[in-house]
């Protein structure tokens, strides 16, 4: 039997993992359709986020069941800010501004609603920039033998 290699990648502290895929249209339409491993936007703003997609949650925010859809949704396309496929000085008020309303209409209070897009707004930013993603640097484990 030949060794396989094991190739593998660093995650961050992630909490959350879908167990089935997602899928929702959303006002945020790019110029041409996207699609990476985990998300897809299509330029008609049908969002896909497939079975095993990884979130923190709320970043900084206790994890309320009114938030979580949300959460999903601005997580999936702030990574897609961070891979350079949206652009994130026009997309990332609209991507906020969806975080918002999926908390409203999963029936988040509105001053709190409020008090999360103003938390994303404010320190939101450095999270949304393109940027080199340890996730994207694979690694490969040493090829020895077992026996």
């Amino acid at each position: 039997m030949t060794p396989e290699i094991a190739r593998y990648r660093k995650l961050n502290k992630y909490k959350y993992q879908l167990v089935s895929e997602f899928a929702i249209a959303i006002e945020l339409k790019p110029v041409e359709d996207i699609e990476t491993p985990f998300v897809k936007l299509t330029k008609d703003g049908f969002l896909t986020i497939t079975v095993h997609y990884a979130w923190d949650g709320a970043t900084r925010c206790p994890d309320f069941a009114s938030l979580m859809r949300g959460a999903l949704v601005h997580d999936a396309l702030y990574q897609l800010m961070r891979l350079g496929k949206l652009e994130y000085r026009t997309d990332r008020l609209s991507a906020d501004r969806i975080f918002w309303k999926f908390c409203l209409a999963d029936g988040m209070n509105r001053l709190l609603a409020r008090i999360v897009f103003l938390a994303v707004r404010w320190l939101g930013k450095s999270a949304a920039k393109p940027r080199a993603i340890m996730e994207n640097q694979v690694s490969v484990a040493p090829l020895g033998s077992c026996t």
